[in-house]
């Protein structure tokens, strides 16, 4: 009777553990503060995330910057003396041709944003990577919260090479020198649209936990995984490109399935439905709600 009894509980946490959701906080949680900088990031630890979702660009002096874009996007930042940047000019205010201290008097956050209405104004700027994971261990410690998952993507596109980021091969050296500088190699999962960048980190260490972004339009995904030689740690898909069909693949190849970038409460609902148990998204506290009313029914 006990070994059945035993046998009984392991099966249950087997399928509990199966059924964890993880929430990964997209550029902290842009839908609440301003997008990969500090206060995103603390609000998405303070919500509970289980990974916070960064992006890592080039500056001049090779150094990596937390930015989403390899310039100074309009929507989101200003001049350092507060003026405006203009949609015409942004792409000439290239972080790859700055230096770490010229890319960080950009300020960032104090603008509206058009498309995230309730996101609260914040006068800030875009954090190193070095100092973004420092930052993240002294809050952790102060507020006794456990160091969470870090999902870093690198951005990268061949049309780029040499203007907005460096060449794959010494990209990926810049990127692997720091990273490995702040050991955290087993708290971080490493994504790219790019298959060149993730090409090069894999020859170069081979056991980082590697993912491919997808988007696009084609819902196969051993067509869209065909651009890697290796199998990857994770598949990586926009969600209106995840069904049943890409859920039961994923878990009959064993490999994770995150998919991004979900925000609305019905998207939310249909991922889970679905099997989707790791939901990047901009609003944290919304997952929340709806991973805490799905869990009770």
């Amino acid at each position: 009777m006990r070994l059945t009894a035993l046998f009984i509980w392991l099966l249950a946490s087997c399928n509990m553990n199966d059924d964890k959701i993880t929430i990964h906080g997209h550029r902290g949680c842009r839908g609440l503060l301003p997008e990969n900088t500090i206060p995103a990031f603390h609000k998405a630890l303070d919500l509970g995330v289980d990974a916070i979702e960064i992006d890592l660009v080039c500056t001049a002096d090779g150094r990596l910057l937390v930015s989403h874009d390899p310039y100074m996007l309009h929507e989101i930042c200003t001049h350092p003396d507060g003026s405006f940047i203009s949609a015409e000019e942004e792409k000439s205010l290239n972080i790859h041709k700055m230096s770490m201290h010229e890319a960080q008097s950009y300020i960032c956050g104090t603008l509206p944003h058009t498309r995230f209405t309730e996101q609260q104004r914040v006068k800030t700027y875009k954090p190193s990577f070095i100092e973004f994971v420092t930052d993240l261990r002294e809050y952790c410690h102060q507020q006794n919260k456990p160091f969470p998952l870090l999902n870093i993507e690198i951005k990268s596109e061949p049309e780029w090479d040499s203007i907005f980021h460096p060449a794959p091969d010494e990209y990926t050296n810049i990127f692997l020198d720091e990273f490995n500088l702040l050991k955290i190699e087993e708290k971080s999962l490493i994504q790219s649209f790019d298959p060149r960048i993730l090409e090069s980190l894999h020859s170069k260490q081979p056991k980082l936990k590697l993912m491919l972004l997808v988007g696009g339009e084609n819902k196969d995904v051993a067509s869209n995984l065909s651009v890697l030689s290796f199998k990857p740690y994770a598949y990586c898909p926009h969600f209106g490109l995840v069904d049943e069909a890409v859920v039961k693949y994923c878990a009959d190849q064993n490999i994770k399935l995150i998919v991004w970038t979900v925000n609305e409460v019905a998207d939310m609902q249909r991922m889970l439905e679905v099997g989707v148990r790791n939901v990047i998204t901009d609003y944290p506290n919304r997952a929340n709600e709806v991973v805490a009313k799905w869990k009770k029914n």
